[in-house]
């Protein structure tokens, strides 16, 4: 179960209750705006079996750097191949590996043993440098983790149940 770290607020500062009761009334009345609320009420609840220390464990601190890009030579396997297959942003990720990224082709997991990654990047060959971590954190925190704020803020604010709070 929850629980609270900090006293909760004891009222609400932007979404004020006539705002929520003009939301409310659009539910009922519009299909559209309650196909809307569903889904957002549905992505919440995908969060909801997480438990908070893990939830906080998404989130890294601010020396773990964050990158768009692992870099331009693109696996340390494959190569450019990677680009050729993925695209611009071809990397996979997994949110419960949230540190580490997937390459599509070979199936590689970096960083690994052989290309580690202590936070700032591997250098590979050439001295071209690798962005593991700095990726999967970057990408993670913008697909993943913020999204999951949104839902569960919606969702608390549509139903008002505090196990989306």
């Amino acid at each position: 179960a929850r629980r609270p770290q900090y006293p909760l607020k004891q009222e609400r500062r932007i979404y004020t209750e006539e705002r929520l009761k003009v939301a409310e009334g659009n539910i009922a009345k519009f299909q559209t705006a309650k196909a809307i609320a569903d889904k957002e009420i549905s992505r919440a609840s995908d969060w909801l079996g997480w438990e908070d220390e893990d939830l906080l464990k998404l989130i890294q601190p601010p020396n773990i750097p964050r990158a768009f890009n692992v870099g331009t030579d693109g696996c340390p396997k494959c190569g450019k191949e990677i680009y050729e297959v993925g695209g611009t942003y071809p990397w996979k990720l997994d949110i419960k590996n949230p540190l580490k990224v997937e390459c599509p082709i070979c199936g590689g997991v970096f960083p690994d043993e052989d290309h580690p990654d202590p936070g700032r990047g591997w250098v590979g060959p050439n001295d071209h440098k690798y962005w593991f971590i700095a990726y999967a954190n970057h990408w993670n925190f913008q697909n993943t983790v913020l999204p999951a704020v949104r839902y569960l803020a919606r969702a608390y604010l549509l139903t008002g149940d505090p196990k989306y709070a």
